[in-house]
């Protein structure tokens, strides 16, 4: 019986003194106790079978078991050990009762000098899981967790830089998802650390250069294409994102309670929001004629499909087709908030007015949008003109424009 977790059953199994015997009682309890647990894939009726890691049950279970690994290991080993060296011969079962009390006191360490147990990285990951639930992208950290699968069964305090570095490096995907991995890897031994007590330091963790971002937006003849190309429902939330800027969930999710024609105005909660803060958005003439457009359609959402349901995502099929067709290559959906931005910016719109009507955290977000209206910096330039520069050119050259 060597090994780190145990199923339910196979614990029920064991008949330890201070321990159901019943499989469904044991769940009971671990469940109302929170033991922390790995999952086997293909194992169980359910296709997942939970094996409890021995490591973090209780201190008395524990105990239990490793006097029963003991007894089962003198029962394997000869019954007098050979002879190292005179006066050396051991009992298997005085080994046994060594080893036994070797992990007793490991026990008694932990629990009297408030010595680190050591704890393994899939028990982190599942302490993770259940205390940031409440996350907005708790489904990406599952999602990153379920592949990291070179850190199951490795004990924190065994994670060293070299070891995560190498691991994420032979990952097959952009520097940018790299940081994305190395981030949560990050935060969750951090919280071991701080918080759960569970580890002494954390390795520190270098992130790659991630290649600057493109900002990619359409021309007002190149969206028009697009927008001809699209079905009729999908033409009505580009056109609304690009009368809002709004993000594609935020449209998706668009209720008619957040939504005050008279007013002109919608809004998107906190909790729906990307910077965790509610956004007002002011509906132009644009906005409030797709809004009219789809009064009537559904009781509750904005935007449905052709047969009356809520749309629940963009079918990438029929926005490559759509872009095929409209002659424009490399954009994205999320692209029609950064042409959003890029028209404003072009028309003059000030940075700072832009963070707010688009919900960013800050000014510096916004700085991408920059480059696109250098007109503000006319008066700056135009003092080379005030210190007497007045080049002649053609005296200069006399050849330029001179044939």
């Amino acid at each position: 019986m060597q090994t780190d977790s145990l199923s339910s059953s196979e614990l029920a199994n064991l008949r330890l003194p201070n321990l159901q015997v019943s499989r469904q009682a044991i769940e009971k309890r671990a469940k109302t106790q929170g033991w922390p647990y790995i999952e086997e894939v293909g194992k169980a009726r359910g296709g997942r079978l939970k094996k409890y890691l021995i490591a973090s049950l209780p201190a008395e279970i524990r105990a239990a078991i490793m006097k029963r690994q003991s007894d089962e290991l003198a029962e394997k080993m000869p019954k007098t050990l050979p002879q190292v060296r005179p006066g050396t011969a051991m009992s298997a079962q005085a080994l046994a009762e060594r080893l036994h009390d070797k992990l007793k006191h490991e026990l008694w360490q932990q629990e009297h000098f408030n010595e680190k147990p050591k704890r393994l990285w899939d028990e982190a990951a599942v302490r993770w899981i259940e205390e940031m639930g409440d996350k907005k992208s708790i489904r990406d950290d599952i999602s990153r967790l379920r592949c990291l699968v070179h850190f199951r069964g490795v004990f924190l305090h065994h994670m060293s830089r070299d070891f995560i570095m190498q691991t994420i490096n032979r990952m097959t995907c952009s520097d940018s998802t790299k940081n994305r991995y190395l981030a949560l890897i990050r935060s969750i031994l951090n919280k071991a650390e701080k918080e759960w007590g569970w580890l002494d330091n954390v390795p520190k963790l270098k992130l790659y250069r991630e290649a600057k971002r493109r900002i990619r937006w359409l021309k007002h003849e190149e969206a028009q294409k697009l927008i001809d190309a699209l079905p009729e429902y999908l033409a009505d939330m580009a056109v609304f994102s690009l009368a809002t800027g709004l993000r594609q969930r935020n449209v998706l999710g668009l209720k008619w309670s957040q939504i005050n024609l008279s007013r002109k105005t919608a809004w998107i909660e906190a909790d729906e929001a990307k910077a965790g803060r509610a956004i007002g958005v002011a509906l132009n003439q644009t906005a409030l004629g797709i809004l009219e457009k789809r009064m009537g359609k559904h009781p509750s959402f904005v935007f449905t499909l052709p047969n009356g349901k809520p749309v629940k995502s963009i079918s990438s099929r029929i926005w490559k087709n759509a872009l095929s067709q409209a002659g424009i290559v490399d954009f994205r959906w999320h692209d029609l908030r950064h042409t959003w931005a890029s028209w404003l910016v072009q028309a003059g719109v000030p940075l700072a007015a832009l963070q707010e009507m688009g919900g960013w955290e800050n000014v510096g977000m916004v700085q991408k949008y920059a480059h696109l209206a250098p007109e503000h910096l006319h008066g700056h330039a135009a003092i080379l003109d005030s210190v007497g520069l007045g080049f002649d050119t053609k005296q200069a050259h006399p050849n330029i424009g001179g044939g």
